[in-house]
């Protein structure tokens, strides 16, 4: 398919975005993208927005379904609003000492099953595009993307091929699945079925904080760094709003770095410039003001940018784009 001829990738990044200097950046970081799929091998990290179109809740509409099943007896603090963990562990507990417990995690996994499709035409153009897959989400739509592909028997030009999954805390490091030639999903957060981050007390046990003074396991960090180091990550659908998973990526690609050029100096005594080695990342999300935490397009432009990711916003609810995005790579990158 001639993408050209469908629709012009960068104009379309630039409709009905107001602020010209936020459209210029997000232009430029277009074109970095296609510069760095010359250089590195991408991943992919989905978040709940690639969810959503299958009729999946959203974590603040799941929080809202426990607190309707817990009922009136069951009053948080209005702070607690605005982190879920901490919401969901409230929510967890009072459905616990009603002797419950059992019925919060049905409740978590009945809201993960797809209520219009299995997966969606996005995601199997992503998994046609990129083998690895990193996600937060415990529904299984990645998984039936690249099902569906092995049905069709047309995994990159290859006969049906197995599908690699790994789920916290068994989680590979980049060289213990980088030669193998299935498809492989890596469920940081868990899976539907399965054990799975979502209270306080889970991030608590896998993010650190001053409460738990760096005592807790480094599996996801530890998993993340190794591939952080070698790949590029293309976070879809991921809207940065889990603070603590923010700030933990955000400190591993500053290991990174610091890692790097410690070992570069060690070796010739090269100059910081030489970072323009390191993997870029990219963020491609929608212009919605979800994404901002109320910063301006220059403090968040420069925020990620900083961490070594660069955003590419495309104009709001035209997922389409997404879509166009992944034919073009995969025209070019393969």
């Amino acid at each position: 398919m001639d993408i050209k001829s469908t629709i012009n990738l960068e104009d379309f990044l630039a409709r009905d975005i107001r602020n010209k200097p936020f459209e210029q950046r997000s232009a430029k970081n277009f074109k970095l993208l296609f510069e760095t799929s010359k250089i590195y091998r991408f991943v992919s990290f989905l978040g709940a927005g690639n969810s959503k179109p299958l009729g999946i809740k959203g974590w603040i509409e799941l929080i809202s379904e426990l607190k309707r099943i817990a009922g009136d007896s069951f009053k948080p603090e209005v702070e607690d609003e605005k982190d879920l963990p901490i919401l969901a562990e409230k929510l967890y507990n009072s459905f616990e000492s009603q002797g419950k417990g059992d019925k919060f995690n049905e409740t978590v996994f009945q809201n993960m099953e797809p209520q219009c499709n299995s997966t969606t035409l996005t995601l199997i153009k992503l998994a046609l595009l990129i083998r690895i897959h990193f996600t937060t989400n415990f529904d299984l739509s990645m998984y039936n993307a690249c099902r569906f592909l092995n049905y069709m028997k047309i995994y990159h030009g290859k006969l049906s091929l197995e599908i690699g999954d790994h789920s916290i805390p068994d989680l590979p490091s980049y060289s213990q699945i980088a030669k193998e030639q299935d498809s492989q999903i890596i469920y940081l957060h868990g899976k539907k079925g399965g054990k799975y981050i979502f209270r306080l007390r889970d991030y608590d046990n896998f993010y650190p904080s001053k409460e738990n003074n760096g005592s807790y396991s480094k599996c996801i960090e530890d998993c993340l760094k190794t591939f952080l180091q070698k790949t590029s990550f293309l976070f879809v659908g991921f809207s940065f709003q889990d603070t603590r998973l923010k700030e933990m990526l955000f400190r591993v690609i500053a290991d990174v770095r610091r890692d790097y050029l410690i070992n570069l100096q060690f070796l010739n005594g090269s100059s910081p410039v030489a970072t323009e080695k390191l993997p870029k990342h990219f963020l491609i999300a929608q212009n919605s003001q979800d994404i901002y935490g109320g910063k301006s397009y220059e403090e968040f432009f420069n925020e990620f940018e900083t961490n070594d990711i660069y955003p590419v916003i495309y104009t709001e609810n035209q997922h389409i784009f997404l879509e166009h995005l992944f034919e073009e790579m995969i025209e070019k990158v393969q």
